[in-house]
């Protein structure tokens, strides 16, 4: 909770991430995927599928891995989360792609809950982000192959936080080096689940190269800071 976000690795095995990519693959070929643009093409260039579960379309795998992310939110309650309560389960999840691409852009820095005021969107900018600004946690999965590498495919889920220092062994005399870094990079390799305060961690897409980058993520709603009483989670 000190961070505001944990890194799970091995929330799919390869073989459960790759048959998930595949039913992903299966609903960008049949043309379900449409530009994610609701913050402009400046900010990203994602294409995204919205679902529910109860589509007959989308493959078992992939099913599965929606169960497993709409699951966080008991898995918060029963942890005694304090970051938020009152927790609500969406009914859609969103499938993202970032198609591979030497002019990649990926998703500049933001923050999942939008918390700017009237004064500041506008009246009707305000309404069209009323949509977000329940959100208290995001949970992220990712499906691309557990081979991912940070150096040629790119792709990582930049988290910004507090200046830290990041100890690395300089593998000659066994010294401790290290750098002071205001990040962290996630590298999105198959199988990891990534889940954050959607209201106080800002994060950005890093441009993807070689390979298209899948993930599946479910915002979970809720009321910032710890219950009085805890509850199990709601539908929505």
């Amino acid at each position: 909770e000190s961070s505001g976000f944990i890194v799970v690795q091995g929330a799919l095995s390869a073989s459960q991430a790759t048959a998930a990519r595949k039913d992903a693959e299966a609903l960008r070929a049949a043309g379900r995927f449409a530009p994610g643009g609701n913050r402009g093409k400046s900010m990203r260039d994602d294409v995204v599928c919205w679902l529910s579960g109860a589509e007959d379309s989308v493959g078992a795998d992939l099913l599965e891995c929606g169960k497993l992310l709409r699951g966080v939110a008991s898995a918060l309650e029963r942890h005694g989360y304090k970051g938020s309560s009152a927790h609500r389960v969406p009914k859609l999840l969103q499938l993202s792609c970032y198609p591979s691409s030497s002019s990649s852009r990926g998703y500049a820095r933001h923050l999942d809950c939008n918390l700017q005021t009237v004064f500041e969107l506008g009246l009707l900018g305000w309404l069209r982000a009323s949509g977000n600004r329940s959100r208290v946690v995001t949970a992220m999965l990712y499906l691309n192959d557990a081979d991912w590498s940070q150096r040629k495919d790119g792709g990582e889920l930049r988290v910004h936080h507090a200046l830290q220092w990041f100890p690395q062994s300089s593998g000659a005399d066994d010294q401790e080096m290290g750098t002071w870094r205001d990040y962290t990079d996630i590298v999105p390799q198959g199988g990891t689940l990534v889940i954050f305060n959607s209201r106080t961690v800002p994060h950005q897409v890093l441009p993807t190269r070689r390979r298209d980058r899948y993930a599946l993520t479910c915002w979970i709603f809720g009321e910032a800071g710890a219950p009085r009483h805890a509850s199990p989670p709601a539908s929505v």
